[in-house]
């Protein structure tokens, strides 16, 4: 069920780098008018809360697939606020919209990279034996039964 949910995620995670690559793509076609202010107050915010987010998954000793999915979302998210608010900035001095298209491009490829490590690593994990602790593995020496002496004494009699 893990590995499930991990690999659903990685696969929506792939469709949302698809349909940033492609709002960049419809943002150079017919313009666009990033707003700086607005870019840079919600990275902020954004950031703040993935940041506190990636503190708690650092605390995890679980380190199933799942919570290995949720640190990479995590800290592709910490990245990719912290590079929309340099962009912000960068919008604000330049009046260009060219910084906003170019970190949304950005954007989309890292959370591309991100989302197939963690497809490969779900499909590692799956494929990976596992064995259960209610039934332990034995090999044939554990089966031997131990040598008796079944030779019948004989008492004397008093």
């Amino acid at each position: 069920m893990k590995i499930g949910a991990a690999r659903a995620s990685g696969w929506f995670q792939i469709a949302l780098a698809a349909s940033i690559l492609i709002d960049v793509c419809r943002r150079t076609v017919f313009g666009s008018e990033p707003s700086s202010f607005l870019m840079f107050g919600v990275s902020i915010v954004a950031l703040a809360a993935n940041a506190y987010c990636l503190i708690l998954l650092s605390h995890q000793k679980n380190r199933e697939v799942h919570i290995q999915a949720s640190w990479i979302f995590t800290r592709s998210d910490v990245v990719a606020n912290s590079d929309v608010i340099l962009a912000a900035i960068v919008v604000f001095l330049s009046q260009s919209r060219l910084p906003d298209l170019i970190v949304g491009t950005g954007i989309s490829l890292l959370v591309l990279c991100g989302e197939i490590s963690i497809l490969i690593d779900a499909k590692k994990k799956q494929n990976k034996p596992r064995h259960h602790k209610s039934i332990p593995y034995r090999d044939e020496k554990s089966f031997r039964i131990p040598s008796t002496d079944l030779r019948f004494h004989r008492s004397s009699p008093d």
